[in-house]
């Protein structure tokens, strides 16, 4: 029996395809095995206590590629490390990821409680004669005064109601948001009764146009029943009123 001998072309034609072939493979691995060096990098280095290298070596290991794991291990070292609206991220990008369903339902309860860490609310009154005999009310608790630097009270993340009265003075009411443990401070400046500025009524498109010149503070928003909205003027000192339809 004849075999027929293959041309040297052909073989070195079939090699190259090979290569090829498994090149590409290779490159289609990378990201994922990149990912996983870095997160062993990261392991090791938080092994010797250099954890700045190690959130770094995870951040970068997670870039690369959501691997449910090292997700886990890179949530848990922000959140050990005190970064929780960081470590919260983390900890929703794992509860879309993971294949695991209770896993996922882990993730997210651990997110939610990360942002309801009781956070320091401090309220600041001005001017400094206001100040001396305000009383400020936090939610529903009882009316406080104003020390030296301010009334503070430790909240659970979430939306709280600040209430200012002081005798003379034009009652200030807002509500705060606080998440992730983070301080808020929140300062008050008291206008005399008599000094407020006039109320105008404004459309919708009014109140919206008025906002897009930037010549409004809408940090100092609030809304109250039956959906009036209020907001402070930066520039002028000025306020608007606007009456929302329902």
């Amino acid at each position: 029996m004849r075999i027929a001998a293959r041309r040297p072309g052909a073989t070195v034609a079939v090699a190259f395809v090979t290569a090829m072939l498994f090149s590409a493979g290779v490159a289609a691995q990378s990201p994922h095995m990149l990912a996983l060096v870095r997160a062993s990098q990261a392991r090791v280095a938080l092994g010797q206590g250099r954890t700045s290298e190690a959130l770094e070596s995870y951040r970068q290991s997670v870039a690369l590629e959501a691997v449910p794991r090292v997700l886990r291990e890179y949530a848990a070292l922000l959140e050990n490390n005190g970064r929780l609206r960081d470590a919260a991220r983390e900890w929703v990008r794992l509860s879309t990821t993971s294949p695991s369903v209770s896993e996922r339902a882990e993730a997210l309860a651990r997110s939610e409680a990360l942002r309801v860490r009781p956070s320091l609310l401090r309220v600041r009154v001005v001017p400094a004669l206001a100040a001396r005999t305000a009383r400020v009310w936090f939610d529903h608790d009882p009316p406080r005064s104003v020390p030296t630097g301010g009334a503070e009270s430790m909240v659970d993340g979430g939306t709280h109601r600040v209430r200012v009265e002081c005798i003379g003075f034009v009652a200030y009411e807002r509500m705060v948001t606080t998440a992730y443990g983070e301080p808020v401070e929140v300062v008050v400046r008291l206008v005399r009764e008599g000094d407020e500025a006039p109320v105008a009524e404004l459309t919708k498109s009014a109140l919206r146009a008025l906002v897009s010149t930037g010549r409004v503070d809408t940090r100092g928003v609030y809304v109250e029943w039956p959906l009036v909205i209020r907001v402070a003027c930066v520039h002028t000192h000025d306020s608007v009123q606007g009456v929302f339809d329902a």
